[in-house]
């Protein structure tokens, strides 16, 4: 064993706090550090057909996310989101809850966050980061994900990679086999549409 030790701060109770030494809290540091440049360096791939949202929209979904979350947890105990092939929601999502723990809009918000749950679905293994947040999702096998997550989630936003109608009715299948039956969507899309009112 090397000359590493953990230094306990001792009380006169029987709460003895452990600390960390300062090479394993640098190393901590460090590795903190290293997932956030790792973050940072994930460009779009447009091969994988990603196109990442803007600020204003990522901010604007999970602004819907956080809205839809407060009102169905006046009678539920949990609000678990998934987001279908969209990672910079997610990252915004991520950000928002486990990071800042805080938005603006929304009173009490601290009080949400642990109630919260969201999952990433994508192709792209560069999220795998995420750790349990992150589950492997090729829209060509639509239904092959972990079975815990069936009639799991509250809401859905997703995303789909291409406008094709195939791409679009295996996503619709996950979304059908992963949701609630009381369940929110949100679909982006890169075609235009126009609602007459």
């Amino acid at each position: 064993m090397g000359d590493s030790k953990v230094l306990t701060n001792h009380q006169d109770d029987d709460d003895d706090m452990p600390q960390l030494s300062a090479e394993a809290l640098k190393a901590l540091q460090e590795f903190y550090a290293e997932t956030e440049a790792q973050e940072k360096k994930i460009d779009e791939n447009w091969q994988l057909s990603q196109f990442w949202y803007d600020k204003k929209t990522s901010d604007t979904l999970a602004k819907e996310v956080f809205l839809n979350a407060k009102e169905k947890l006046k009678t539920s105990e949990k609000f678990n989101v998934a987001c279908i092939s969209c990672p910079t929601l997610f990252k915004a999502l991520h950000f928002y809850l486990k990071e800042a723990r805080s938005w603006p809009e929304i009173n009490n918000f601290k009080e949400l966050i642990e109630k919260i749950d969201i999952k990433l679905f994508e192709y792209d293994k560069r999220f795998e980061m995420y750790g349990e947040d992150f589950y492997f999702y090729d829209y060509n096998n639509p239904l092959e994900f972990n079975s815990k997550l069936e009639k799991y989630f509250d809401m859905v936003i997703s995303d789909p990679p291409y406008l094709s109608q195939d791409c679009h009715i295996k996503t619709g299948m996950t979304v059908r086999k992963i949701t609630k039956d009381d369940f929110k969507l949100i679909v982006c899309t890169g075609k235009a549409k126009l609602v007459n009112g």
